[in-house]
């Protein structure tokens, strides 16, 4: 098998990390987060060095992904739309292909036309990528037509 990253990561090889994980797997007859930590604590196993050891810094990142997942499980009854579902309280409107962003109430987002357009072209890339991911499944062909249309109607 040859292992490669979605995203760059330098810390250790996509070969490296890919050969490690199926070890593992093999090894417990699956694959979960933990398991993947526990069999990396040894400071000789390949993944060591992508986790973070220090347990207070380790604890700092934990709280603000704690506080990520807040942001993004918070939702909103709109109450001029009493029949719609809620839906989320705050979006990133980071730009495109930024990682880290600011959030903003949907409100708020959805009252500036180019904050809106922002969070727009963030939904449509992360179709993008759901079509991407399930492309071989042709049960999804007509969502992912419209996908490709909505994309070309935005001209994104």
């Amino acid at each position: 098998m040859v292992y490669q990253y979605k995203v760059p990561y330098a810390k250790v090889s996509a070969q490296e990390a890919g050969e490690e994980l199926a070890r593992i797997e093999c090894e417990h007859g699956g694959l979960t987060p933990e398991l993947v930590v526990d069999a990396s604590r040894d400071e000789s196993a390949p993944l060591h060095p992508v986790f973070e050891w220090n347990d207070r810094k380790a604890a700092e990142r934990y709280r603000i992904v704690q506080a990520g997942s807040l942001i993004r499980n918070v939702t909103v009854k709109i109450e001029e739309a009493p029949r719609m579902e809620p839906v989320r309280a705050f979006v990133n409107v980071a730009p495109v292909g930024k990682r880290k962003g600011v959030f903003v109430s949907i409100k708020s987002a959805m009252d500036d036309e180019e904050t809106r357009e922002t969070v727009l072209a963030r939904a449509l890339a992360e179709f993008e990528k759901v079509k991407e991911k399930y492309k071989d499944l042709q049960e999804l062909a007509g969502i992912f037509a419209e996908i490709d249309r909505l994309t070309m109607e935005k001209g994104a």
